[in-house]
C-alpha cells in the first residue's frame, strides 16, 4: 500500500511541476546573465549567474547535471528566463522544460503504482488462502532459485474430489524434485493455491 501511495504521489507531484513549467514557459521573459561562479561536483555542477530584471540585479543559482554544466566558465554569458512578477524564479533558457526524458517521472510513478497494486493483490490472496484454504500434500516437480533469498517451485496436488492440479509459488528453502510440500488451495477455485507458509505472511515464532 505504501508503494502504491508513493507511486501515486510521485505522479501527482510531477504533474503539478509540469503544469508549473508550462506556465513558466508561457509567461517568462528572456535575459542575458553573466556567470559568476561554477562549482563542479561528482554528479552535478552548481552555477551562479548574475542578471538584471526590472532594473534590479539578481543572482540565479542552479544545480545541473555535469552534462548541462560542462564547459561553463566564470565570465561566460548565459541566456536565462525569469518570471517578471518574481524574477527570483528563473533558470537557464537551454535547461527549461522536461526535455527528452519528460516521461521518466511518469514511468517511475507508474512502476511504483504497479508494484503497489501487485503487493496488495498478493496480500489479499494469501490472506484468503490462510482463512479459507484447504491444506493438502503436494509433490514438487521443479524448482529453481529466484533471487538471493528464495526459490520458485512448481508442484502438483490433488483436491478432495481427486482432481490433479498444478501450481507454483515462492519458497524460502530449496526442495528436491519429488519432495512433499504443504499446499493451500481454495475449494471453489483450486487454481488459486500457494505453498505453505505463504509468501506475504510469516509464521509466529
Amino acid at each position: 500500500m505504501a508503494v502504491l501511495l508513493l507511486g501515486s504521489t510521485q505522479f501527482l507531484l510531477h504533474s503539478r511541476e509540469t503544469a508549473r513549467a508550462a506556465i513558466f514557459r508561457r509567461e517568462s521573459s528572456a535575459a542575458t546573465g553573466a556567470i559568476t561562479r561554477v562549482r563542479s561536483g561528482r554528479h552535478t555542477d552548481m552555477v551562479l549567474c548574475a542578471f538584471a530584471a526590472n532594473g534590479i540585479n539578481f543572482t540565479g543559482e542552479w544545480y545541473a547535471t555535469t552534462g548541462h554544466g560542462a564547459g561553463l566558465r566564470e565570465g561566460d554569458t548565459l541566456p536565462i528566463r525569469f518570471l517578471p512578477s518574481n524574477p527570483a524564479i528563473n533558470h537557464p533558457a537551454a535547461w527549461e522544460g522536461p526535455g527528452s526524458t519528460w516521461f521518466v517521472p511518469y514511468l517511475y510513478g507508474a512502476i511504483l503504482s504497479a508494484i503497489g497494486i501487485t503487493l496488495v493483490s498478493q496480500f489479499r490472496r494469501d490472506r484468503q488462502l490462510l482463512a479459507e484454504g484447504v491444506a493438502t500434500a503436494g509433490v514438487i516437480t521443479e524448482g529453481h532459485r529466484r533471487g538471493k533469498y528464495g526459490y520458485h517451485t512448481k508442484y502438483q496436488f490433488r483436491t478432495k474430489d481427486g482432481r490433479l492440479v498444478e501450481g507454483s509459488g515462492y519458497r524460502r528453502k530449496r526442495s528436491e524434485r519429488g519432495a512433499t510440500v504443504c499446499v493451500l488451495y481454495l475449494s471453489q477455485d483450486p487454481q488459486r493455491n500457494a505453498p505453505y507458509p505463504v509468501r506475504m505472511y510469516r509464521l509466529a515464532q
